[in-house]
């Protein structure tokens, strides 16, 4: 009884599994000559200013990352010397890949912090116990005094990829040996 309701149940199951087995081949061929008929081959030029950049992904090039920026200098010459954390050597590299001269731009920006009071010496118009975010305490209207005065919460210190930024008594704090001028930190500050 029991091997009759086996065979019963092989006699009706197989040629669903062979219907499968022939639709996943099928797929399987399908998808194997679309990807031989659609494969991207990657521009070498891409590659090679990619290898130059120092692959720190910080936007500061006003680019999603460091590849948006390889691919964004090939079109637009114009673009050469945007990458603060490079600096003159790495634009040197990426003008001799790309043939082109570099001009002599003046100093590279710096962030500077605007109304200097630590803790003590502000004057608040109320103490902030939200969320230790400047974005949060900055969205409240009238916080402190100063308008473009460091909340001192550290936006911009989490947005620093170089450890250039620390909170010193309430105020960023900016160590300009290692700051490569790349601008996160003030993208990040709602002062700023």
């Amino acid at each position: 009884m029991i091997l009759a309701d086996i065979l019963q149940l092989w006699n009706s199951a197989w040629p669903a599994g062979v219907t499968m087995l022939g639709l996943g081949s099928g797929f399987a061929v399908a998808l194997l000559i679309a990807s031989e008929r659609l494969k991207v081959t990657p521009d070498p030029k891409v590659e090679e200013v990619y290898g130059a950049l120092p692959h720190l992904d910080c936007g500061g090039c006003g680019f999603a990352g460091c590849t948006g920026y390889a691919k964004a200098l090939l079109s637009d010459a114009t673009l050469l010397g945007k990458c603060a954390p490079g600096g003159p050597q790495t634009a040197g590299k990426l003008a001799a890949i790309l043939n082109l001269q570099v001009s002599e731009s003046g100093p590279q920006k710096k962030p500077i912090v605007h109304c200097r009071a630590h803790t003590d010496d502000r004057t608040m118009y109320a103490m902030y116990q939200g969320i230790q975010s400047c974005t949060a305490a900055n969205a409240l209207a009238n916080v402190q005094a100063c308008a473009f005065g460091c909340l001192g919460f550290g936006d911009c210190t989490r947005a620093c990829k170089f450890g250039a930024l620390r909170i010193v008594d309430g105020l960023a704090t900016v160590d300009y040996h290692k700051c490569t001028g790349c601008a996160a930190c003030s993208k990040a500050c709602p002062a700023a």
